[in-house]
């Protein structure tokens, strides 16, 4: 598995300046021989004992402001959800998140009639997860975190 870890690439907040929003993304898909895949959703391999695949991890005291997808190439064989330990289509149901109509940028989450349509603020650690109603035969998606970390002592 290739969860994306967040805080990366040493991002630290300070005390003396509002949370700056980062942004983090991973490319999910089934092509074998594709090398900006991060997961591979034909792989059940990759997916936790659950079936989830754990995309992003961040610390405590994480805002989440959105999660955007795009897809890049139609998903065949199975609907796609985006949420967290909490609420698993909390991001995006399988009824708002059509895998098998491509898009031409990144729909925000918040676009939608969903839980967490307005962020959610996590006061524990946790993980944006990916789930799939089957092993899809063919497809491609982009998904991107927007987020800001809010306290120093979990990041430090």
């Amino acid at each position: 598995m290739s969860t994306k870890a967040i805080p990366y690439n040493a991002e630290r907040y300070s005390p003396e300046v509002p949370a700056h929003l980062q942004i983090a993304r991973i490319y999910a898909g089934t092509d074998t021989t594709d090398t900006t895949l991060s997961f591979h959703l034909a792989d059940s391999t990759q997916q936790d004992s659950d079936g989830v695949f754990e995309l992003f991890s961040f610390p405590a005291n994480t805002f989440v402001k959105e999660v955007a997808v795009q897809t890049l190439t139609a998903v065949a064989g199975g609907s796609v959800i985006i949420g967290d330990g909490d609420d698993c289509d909390g991001y995006w149901t399988d009824t708002l998140l059509d895998p098998a109509t491509t898009t031409a940028y990144p729909v925000p989450q918040s676009t939608q009639a969903n839980a967490y349509r307005y962020g959610k603020d996590y006061t524990a650690a946790d993980t944006i997860d990916l789930m799939t109603s089957a092993n899809p035969s063919a497809g491609k998606l982009m998904i991107q975190v927007t987020y800001a970390l809010e306290a120093v002592s979990d990041v430090l």
